[in-house]
């Protein structure tokens, strides 16, 4: 009974075996490229997810890649910008394998693909010469140029990879990480700080100068209305001496009727508490009143026969 089960655990542990040399799983989410002798053709790449027979090693052999995105860091490096100032960039480059045949010939193993990126990496990033400091470093997110760095380093290094036949996808190649280097920030936002200064003093000035423009116009317009008042009240005392000077005929005839009129209008306002400041003359002598009422009749007299010539 006792070798019986021994028995019958060897048959499972040689079955165990067996299966781990001879079949292999293919996951959704990678590649297998099943080399023989070390040499592998378009048959050898297996990405649907199931089981597989193969031959023992050292006849046939499994790599397994991942078909997610890789991540691979550059370390800190100096980038001299195209105005002469100098900054330290760390880039980061997000890749994935897009033939895994050609990434099995060309690389094999994903340590061997980041040996061989950093250094593309690196020739790449001195694109980023050819930008000015405040494009990579600006308050204002406007006026940074970060994406169009990347893009055009992306593309860079897209194509260098398709050309060497890496049997990669490059999906992004960007930037972590830029530092000023101490000594020249002082001086870089010394420079930023002028800037903003002249940007300040041209709003000013362009504000003083919108402000004259309209107060200008104003000016012309207030003109314009008190010329065409002006006219319009001189119009309208016209009308009214034409007009007056149809009663000041009868008046011209009966003064003192006109006086007595004059009276009776004034009685009308003194029912309202009403304040008056005569001259003394008036007071004590009523005929230099009459006379008075007289003079401004025959003054208004003589300008009615103007208006009438």
């Amino acid at each position: 009974m006792k070798n019986r089960l021994t028995f019958l655990v060897g048959i499972l542990v040689l079955a165990v075996l067996l299966a781990y040399m001879l079949m292999f799983q293919v996951r959704y989410d990678e590649w297998t490229v099943v080399s023989t002798f070390g040499r592998a053709d378009e048959g050898s790449v297996k990405d649907a997810p199931r089981l597989y027979f193969k031959w023992p090693p050292p006849i046939q052999k499994t790599s397994k890649y991942s078909k997610l995105i890789q991540m691979t860091e550059d370390e800190l490096e100096e980038v001299a910008t195209s105005d002469n100032h100098v900054v330290i960039i760390k880039t980061y480059l997000a890749w994935r394998i897009d033939e895994p045949l050609a990434f099995f010939n060309k690389l094999g193993d994903l340590a061997q693909a980041e040996a061989r990126l950093r250094p593309m990496m690196r020739d790449i990033r001195g694109v980023f010469s050819g930008f000015r400091f405040t494009d990579m470093v600006n308050p204002d997110p406007t006026r940074a140029r970060l994406t169009q760095m990347e893009d055009l380093a992306t593309g860079l290094l897209q194509e260098k990879s398709t050309r060497e036949g890496l049997g990669l996808k490059i999906e992004r190649l960007g930037i972590r990480r830029i530092l000023v280097p101490e000594k020249i920030t002082e001086s870089v936002f010394e420079r930023m700080k002028q800037e903003r200064i002249r940007m300040a003093e041209n709003a000013r000035s362009s504000g003083k100068s919108q402000a004259t423009k309209i107060t200008e116009e104003a000016e012309n317009i207030s003109n314009q209305i008190l010329s065409f008042a002006n006219r319009l009240a001189g119009t309208i005392r016209l009308e009214g001496d034409k007009e007056a000077a149809q009663y000041l005929k009868e008046f011209r005839n009966d003064p003192d009727l006109a006086i007595f009129l004059r009276w009776a209008e004034t009685q009308k306002i003194l029912k309202h508490r009403s304040t008056f400041i005569l001259p003394i003359e008036w007071i004590i002598s009523p005929d230099y009143m009459l006379n008075t009422m007289r003079q401004v009749l025959n003054r208004h007299s003589m300008n009615d026969r103007r208006v009438e010539r």
